[in-house]
């Protein structure tokens, strides 16, 4: 059941890349539709709505997750309490984000009463977004696997190891920062933005050069898209750099909403009885 969630996101992850690049792409070539990209990533363009898609996906991903766990028979209050979080958190994003759409107010302009979806000038907080994203589903991930870091052989270990993300999610998280403009930048925090990235980039090129057997089929197929995406990027810097922070945030949020699906469906969907018996197999 993992194994096709993962499919299913690479799907959704090559959708939304395919989208955010053709945009870009008529934006770059056609004198007529040189706003286009822009104005998609202004508040209750699509962009946005990719964005509800996300939060309801991960409300009833996690909702699913606690009646099958419940099913199963799997009881443990660690796993459980952090999906009814989750799930409320859904939501809450969802239900304020629909309530003033048609304000074409965005749901972190409610949180932050600022303009959530600009650049840093107009958004501050956006350095605490990024920063979330960069440490949870980049830096940690990677360290685990680059620094051969492992957790204690506790409750408490083992549930992270558990919801450790995988390389699919650092890919679709290094997505979102890769989708920044490379040149002219306006203040040293964008330098700061980009040299996260590259360092993330270089870190995953060195997980893969060690542990080849980590990437699949279909990590090697979105590790060739970022790829090609950076150089996509670079040479597209005039359209991005001056836009909000939307198409961002929408990879940001892909990769969220499959970190939960992974370890959710993962834990709910493997019966009780099972686990115990694949736990004697191994002893």
């Amino acid at each position: 059941m993992k194994a096709r969630v993962d499919i299913v996101f690479c799907y959704v992850f090559f959708f939304l890349f395919v989208f955010t690049s053709l945009a870009i792409l008529v934006s770059n070539l056609s004198s007529t539709f040189s706003q286009l990209y822009s104005l998609l990533t202004q508040d209750g363009r699509i962009f946005d709505i990719f964005l509800y898609f996300f939060y309801f996906s991960g409300f009833a991903i996690s909702l699913f997750s606690l009646i099958l766990s419940s099913w199963n028979h799997k009881d443990e209050a660690r796993y459980k309490g952090v999906m009814l979080i989750l799930a409320l958190l859904f939501m809450f994003a969802l239900t304020l984000g629909l309530l003033y759409s048609t304000h074409q107010v965005a749901l972190l302009d409610l949180v932050f009463s600022e303009g959530a979806k600009g650049g840093f000038e107009k958004n501050p907080y956006a350095i605490f977004i990024l920063g979330f994203f960069y440490c949870a589903f980049v830096v940690f991930p990677l360290s685990y696997w680059l620094l051969g870091l492992r957790f204690r052989a506790n409750a408490l270990g083992k549930f992270l190891e558990y919801i450790k993300p995988s390389i699919n999610v650092v890919i679709y998280t290094l997505m979102g920062f890769a989708l920044q403009g490379y040149y002219h930048k306006a203040k040293p925090i964008y330098y700061l933005d980009l040299a996260c990235f590259l360092v993330g980039f270089l870190a995953l090129l060195w997980v893969f050069y060690r542990y080849r057997k980590l990437f699949g089929f279909y990590e090697m197929v979105n590790l060739f898209l970022l790829c090609l995406a950076i150089v996509f990027f670079a040479f597209s810097s005039r359209v991005i750099e001056s836009v909000d922070f939307a198409g961002r945030y929408c990879f940001f949020a892909c990769a969220f909403v499959a970190w939960c699906a992974e370890w959710m469906i993962g834990y709910a969907g493997e019966s009780k009885a099972l686990g115990k018996k694949s736990s004697k197999k191994a002893l």
